[in-house]
């Protein structure tokens, strides 16, 4: 098998680990990859990628369904989030490298609920919100918060000041998106992005799962991506709790959810729990969700868990700056 780099295109990558799943049942989407490195780029990736209609079929219907923890029932569940440290964090990043009073339009890929662009509007209200999703209950969310969808992004004739895509990058099955969301830029324009830290040859060969994600950066697979593509760096360092923390929390999620399944009774199920929601009183619910959060790692966007700036942080950031076509 001659394979070769998503990245830099070069022939005679290593095989490195067998894929690993955190929900047995995602196998149907993604099939039975394995990983494979480049030692030039230090990116690795997952091969066979998986059927493209498989895939979108997945986030569609799968990644936010009852039961998974991404899931959640209504705005009411999430109407907060924007305010979480994680989000303050990011804003507090972005405005160390870029000039928010000259910007005017900002693109989420793979917005998700949009928190982060909802923030920043409520900084800056001069702002005008884009965002790439396909989720429908996402879109139904990101409409509230005045955001104007994009469905794909080859016909708009839009250019963004700023492009923002937090840990989407990993999930995709090609980096064709990058030279895309370039294209999309104004020139000047900035893309802050943030991915997993998988530096598989040191602690992160521990990890208990790998899926849904395909792609895994490092920080010289991003040095290589930015040269590749033409972008000035003005920022790349490492951000986010530990991967030792994240490897525990990993653990944890693999226990409590490698043997769900979609079916019809994972909605039946929600019905009736929103049913013995609505009859509860709110004094034992707030006891209830008491009890719910005192996993030690039930949030980890709580501050205590950033270790910003440290090798071994769990995520890699970075801005970077369109400066020609």
């Amino acid at each position: 098998m001659n394979l070769h780099c998503p990245n830099c295109k070069k022939k005679g990558v290593n095989f490195i680990d067998n894929y690993k799943f955190e929900i047995k049942s995602d196998e149907k989407f993604i099939g039975n990859p394995k990983i494979y490195g480049c030692d030039d780029c230090r990116l690795f990736f997952a091969n066979p990628m998986p059927d493209k209609e498989k895939l979108d079929k997945f986030y569609e219907t799968v990644y936010q369904a009852p039961g998974r923890d991404l899931y959640f029932k209504s705005y009411d569940d999430i109407k907060d989030n924007f305010k979480k440290d994680k989000n303050l964090n990011y804003l507090l990043y972005l405005t160390i490298f870029i000039d928010f009073k000259k910007i005017q339009n900002i693109l989420e890929f793979g917005a998700g609920t949009g928190d982060l662009g909802y923030l920043i509007k409520k900084v800056f209200n001069h702002i005008n919100l884009y965002s790439c999703e396909k989720d429908l209950k996402c879109l139904e969310i990101l409409k509230l918060r005045s955001y104007n969808n994009l469905t794909q992004l080859d016909n708009v004739n839009e250019k963004f000041d700023l492009i923002i895509s937090l840990h989407n990058f990993h999930h995709l099955a090609n980096l064709e998106i990058i030279p895309k969301l370039k294209k999309s830029l104004k020139k000047g324009g900035h893309l802050f992005f943030e991915v997993p830290n998988c530096e598989f040859d040191k602690n992160y060969i521990n990890r208990s799962s790998d899926s849904p994600h395909l792609i895994f950066f490092t920080k010289l697979s991003w040095e290589k991506i930015l040269i590749l593509h033409g972008f000035k760096k003005i920022n790349l360092s490492n951000s986010s709790y530990s991967i030792n923390k994240c490897l525990h929390f990993m653990e944890s999620n693999k226990k409590r959810l490698y043997n769900w399944e979609l079916k019809p009774s994972n909605f039946s199920m929600q019905k009736i729990k929103s049913l013995i929601k609505k009859i509860t009183p709110k004094p034992l619910l707030k006891i209830r969700k008491m009890i719910l959060n005192s996993n030690e790692y039930k949030d980890i966007s709580r501050p205590e868990y950033f270790v910003n700036n440290q090798e071994n942080s769990w995520a890699i950031r970075g801005i970077l700056q369109k400066n020609s076509d």
